[in-house]
């Protein structure tokens, strides 16, 4: 991997970021989103579950990045870039979805977004695992998780300002400007096309 330890740190917390960024939108803003539109607590509660999934499933998403090296690209880069690239793509279209006449393809649309969220977060765990050293692990841990934090925490904020006073479309917007963030670091990120062994 040629990523000094800066930038490596930098990558993961624009990931943990990002994430974060969009789980504030899953959470909360997605409620305040289908209520606006007339849907009551029973369709969100059911939508929201449905959301929940690729996080149950996300072993799996490991599992698959485990065994695949992905276009000859590595185990964790190939997947992490798909990710990262669907959530913006699924999320720039999600305002222009009506959900005045049902919630099938909203649904359907941020459900393949869900699935994305939880394939780059489990494919950056691997990374993780794989390029830091032991000595750093906690290191890691608290940026991941303090991003993580941030990223919900602006976007709570941020993103009402955005969606009271510009609009939903500036809102989600934003969301896919926060979700790109973190593809040129990746990019630059020359992974080792063998899975690295994880040290105990």
């Amino acid at each position: 991997m040629n990523l000094s330890r800066n930038l490596r740190l930098l990558l993961f917390a624009t990931l943990y970021a990002a994430q974060g960024a969009v789980m504030a939108h899953f959470l909360t803003f997605n409620i305040l989103y289908l209520g606006e539109a007339g849907y009551g607590p029973d369709d969100i509660g059911i939508f929201q579950a449905i959301l929940v999934l690729p996080f149950i499933l996300k072993i799996f998403f490991g599992m698959l990045s485990d065994a695949v090296n992905l276009f000859g690209l590595g185990h964790r880069k190939p997947y992490i870039l798909i990710g990262l690239l669907t959530q913006a793509a699924v999320i720039l279209v999600a305002p222009y979805v009506s959900v005045a006449e049902g919630l099938g393809t909203y649904a359907a649309l941020l459900f393949v977004g869900a699935m994305a969220m939880a394939t780059y977060d489990t494919c950056t765990d691997g990374l993780a695992l794989d390029t830091t050293p032991e000595s750093e692990r906690g290191l890691v841990q608290g940026i991941m998780t303090g991003a993580r934090a941030g990223g919900i925490l602006v976007m709570l904020v941020v993103g009402g300002w955005l969606a009271e006073n510009l609009g939903w479309p500036a809102f989600f917007l934003s969301l896919v400007v926060l979700t790109l963030l973190p593809v040129p670091l990746a990019l630059m990120l020359k992974e080792d096309t063998r899975l690295m062994r994880r040290q105990p």
